[in-house]
């Protein structure tokens, strides 16, 4: 690589080109699963914990993330796609049920680009 560091390759291609993915997976895969790291005394608390990560917190990364992709990118149907297919490989971790959720975080990508869609386009 003609005397080009390992770590610069990583940054520009790996790291600038799929910086929102790495975001959403993490999201998807890490946030949920690290509930089992929290200590609990009952099982129902760590259920209740991990409702509350799928059901608030990773709606409110995709929020945030949509609209700042929309800022510097404006609208594109192809973000929320991904949000919606890195979903869908979701469900081999938890069944079919997840589907609903799947739609829900496309409709908040939506809504999170159409917000910073609108910032970009105003100026605000």
């Amino acid at each position: 690589f003609c005397g080009v560091r390992m770590e610069e390759i990583l940054k520009k291609v790996f790291i600038e080109k799929y910086k929102y993915s790495i975001v959403i997976a993490i999201s998807y895969y890490i946030l949920p699963f690290s509930v089992y790291i929290v200590p609990v005394e009952d099982p129902f608390d760590r259920a209740i914990l991990f409702a509350y990560i799928v059901i608030a917190v990773i709606p409110l990364i995709l929020l945030v993330l949509s609209i700042i992709f929309a800022m510097s990118n404006r609208f594109h149907w192809y973000f929320s796609f991904r949000i919606f297919i890195l979903c869908l490989a979701y469900m081999l971790f938890t069944g079919i049920s997840i589907l609903m959720f799947c739609v829900g975080y496309f409709i908040v990508s939506v809504i999170g680009q159409c917000i910073g869609a609108f910032i970009r386009d105003h100026k605000l």
